[in-house]
């Protein structure tokens, strides 16, 4: 047998091996290219899920907080001292008095405080840290809230939902991966304990 052609032979199994492993690595590089851009697809929705739920339930957490201690600090019994429900002058039962009218239960401010109470509470999410990763950022909402006759409340009143007067926008990004998602929570959302609807 000629060694020249034995040489010839080896040189060409060695090229064929090392051609073989070399699209052997490229392919697996690439499948956990693909698979790790996936991945960080997959924590990116992740994360607006979570800072869509969050701002559902800040907004509301807030609110209702904001309305009980309105609710508590506040009498509808107090009004009867107030000029617009003709209050009278001493001895009688239902005398002008200032401070006894500022702890009047007026439903518009009780709606009032509840909102505020709302957009502070959603505030705090822009300090919230929802993945390392990411950064994130919040539209500001404007919300209208809603209440309702209800028997279990000091004065008659309880907090019965919000809504969203305006689209949310929430986008997440992160410059580690070169990855960012946005969603919106949409105008006209109905905010409830139990209800996220749309």
């Amino acid at each position: 047998m000629n060694p020249l052609r034995g040489y010839v032979s080896f040189l060409l199994v060695l090229a064929g091996s090392s051609l073989l492993i070399c699209a052997l690595m490229l392919f697996s590089s690439s499948e956990s290219i693909d698979l790790s851009k996936a991945i960080m697809v997959e924590r990116t929705d992740s994360v607006l899920t979570d800072m869509e739920h969050s701002a559902k339930e800040s907004l509301l957490q807030g609110a209702s907080g904001a309305f009980l201690a309105y609710d508590d600090s506040h009498s509808v019994s107090s009004c009867q001292h107030c000029i617009e429900d003709f209050c009278q002058v001493p001895p009688s039962p239902n005398y002008c008095d200032i401070a006894l009218c500022a702890r009047c239960f007026r439903i518009d401010d009780a709606r009032s405080i509840s909102e505020s109470g709302a957009l502070s509470a959603f505030g705090s999410l822009v300090a919230h840290g929802f993945d390392p990763d990411f950064s994130t950022s919040f539209d500001p909402p404007s919300i209208r809230v809603s209440l309702v006759p209800g028997n279990g409340t000091k004065n008659g009143f309880a907090l019965s939902s919000l809504t969203l007067m305006s689209d949310v926008h929430i986008a997440a990004a992160s410059a580690r991966y070169g990855i960012e998602g946005s969603s919106t929570i949409p105008k006209g959302t109905l905010i409830a304990y139990g209800i996220f609807d749309h």
